[in-house]
């Protein structure tokens, strides 16, 4: 048996003697996304905050004609997650998401809120009852977005603003690998395909023929688990 290979096997087998059985408890999660952007992963297990602010200098082509603008902005992210562990290789459980993100520009006096809240249901399988483990999960779930700009002007001039809501639709798989750190805590490490599908709702103060949105997003993410109750159980 070629070197490699046998070092794999004990590798596996190690991990499986030192396994710790999670059956039974309580646990809650939450992650980041490792890079990128994109709005519909905010509101699938992230949490976070974040801040901008930008200026930008402009020059007619008049002689001595300058001006400038700056662009702030603030969102942040809560993504709570609370599962329970079925059997000793699957859990379960309620994703819930609240994202809210404040823009405004100081020279057109443009600003635009926008929030969204979901909720949904999740299922994981972990293929190893050891210290890591492969893993792959399944989840889906309802929500909805409100968005409110001040860039309209009426026939008067007078400025107001657009309010639109949508209402969402959200599914999702990953696959990755777990790692127990103790008894407490368990890190993940995941790529996630997810489709949020937008649908305008008749809540919104103006009308649209664009009436579904469909966004596909792939990106990595780390979580956390953190297990409230139940004895840890090793194997000898």
């Amino acid at each position: 048996m070629k070197p490699g290979l046998l070092f794999f096997l004990f590798l596996i087998f190690s991990l499986t003697l030192c396994a710790q059985d999670k059956k039974g408890k309580f646990f809650v999660e939450t992650g980041v996304k490792v890079f990128g952007g994109g709005d519909y992963q905010n509101f699938v297990g992230k949490t976070g905050i974040s801040f901008n602010h930008s200026t930008r200098y402009w020059k007619f082509l008049e002689p001595d004609d300058f001006g400038s603008d700056s662009y702030k902005s603030f969102s942040f992210s809560l993504a709570p997650r609370i599962g329970y562990f079925l059997t000793e290789n699957i859990s379960g459980g309620l994703d819930l998401q609240y994202f809210y993100c404040n823009e405004l520009t100081k020279f057109y006096d443009y600003f635009n809120n926008y929030w969204i809240t979901t909720g949904g249901i999740f299922i994981r399988y972990y293929f190893l009852k050891a210290r890591i483990s492969p893993f792959v999960e399944t989840r889906a779930g309802l929500g909805i977005s409100r968005g409110e700009e001040n860039d309209q002007y009426s026939s008067g001039g007078a400025k107001y603003s657009t309010i639109e809501y949508q209402n969402l639709l959200y599914y999702a798989f990953s696959s990755g690998i777990a790692f127990n750190v103790n008894k407490n805590f368990k890190l993940n490490l995941s790529v996630i395909g997810q489709n949020t599908i937008e649908k305008f709702s008749d809540k919104s103060n103006f009308s649209t023929d664009t009436y579904k949105v469909s966004n596909w997003e792939v990106g990595p993410m780390i979580s956390v688990n953190y297990f409230f109750k139940g004895k840890t159980k090793t194997q000898n």
